[in-house]
């Protein structure tokens, strides 16, 4: 139907314009002066099927309103916050190592997880490498900061070796995800060093946790952090492309385990 296919805005556009008779029902006219041709478009689709209705302006004016206020509902369903640390007692916010946890249990296909720092990260990965050891097609990658602190004059290989073993290590299942880090983060010369300080979680190409706490312990648990909890596949599939993208490009080199 038309009206599922209008934007709030033009929705809103449409029931204002209803309630103040400037658009036709009976005949059904057309809908002109809008900025997006798509939307003048389907406004006349929609008031055609309106008036196919036999309704009043009145009553199609209503219809028009209900269609946004469940549009409203929906987007409130399909994002939502999330935090961690304190918070009011009339905070209607989730917490972060719980929906982290959640959408590693639900991941069937394939997850994607970015974050500049992992400390203390057993538990909080143990959702998903149980979820990788009863499901083999799911395929997990992570993108990570691996970084050369002051003082280290190691060789980059020595340090990716001993980054591995602590990461295989700390890993609480047998099968190990796909690991990718920016090189930048082990130049020793400090003026052309950077990191990989994105934070997200992307499960199934579907929904997406975007937020400002690493995979710590303290982020998850105890710091004041915030994000947003998404399940929108444009968003997420966008997301995905993004760091597929730093892949082909060889911006992440794959790490050996």
């Amino acid at each position: 139907m038309s009206l599922s296919r209008l934007s709030k805005g033009a929705l809103d556009q449409l029931a204002h314009g209803l309630e103040a008779g400037r658009f036709d029902l009976n005949p059904a006219g057309a809908v002109h002066g809008w900025t997006a041709s798509a939307e003048e478009r389907l406004a006349s689709e929609a008031l055609r099927y309106l008036s196919a209705l036999g309704l009043s302006r009145a009553q199609a004016a209503s219809v028009v309103r209900l269609v946004l206020e469940e549009r409203a509902t929906a987007d409130t369903d399909r994002v939502s916050a999330v935090w961690t640390g304190p918070e009011g007692a009339t905070a209607q916010t989730r917490d972060t190592a719980v929906v982290v946890r959640e959408l590693f249990a639900s991941a069937k296909e394939r997850v994607l997880v970015s974050s500049y720092v992992l400390y203390q990260t057993t538990q909080l990965f143990e959702p998903v490498a149980r979820a990788m050891e009863s499901n083999l097609s799911l395929g997990v990658k992570l993108f990570v900061t691996v970084l050369r602190e002051g003082g280290d004059h190691r060789n980059i290989e020595d340090i990716l070796v001993a980054f591995s073993e602590r990461f295989r290590k700390a890993w609480p299942g047998t099968r190990l995800p796909a690991v990718f880090y920016d090189p930048r983060g082990l130049l020793a010369n400090g003026a052309g060093r950077a990191v990989l300080h994105a934070k997200c979680v992307v499960v199934d190409g579907r929904r997406s946790l975007v937020t400002s706490a690493n995979f710590t312990e303290a982020a998850q648990e105890r710091n004041f952090e915030l994000g947003l909890l998404a399940d929108d596949e444009l968003l997420a599939r966008s997301i995905e492309t993004q760091f597929e993208t730093l892949i082909d490009r060889g911006l992440v080199r794959r790490l050996s385990f």
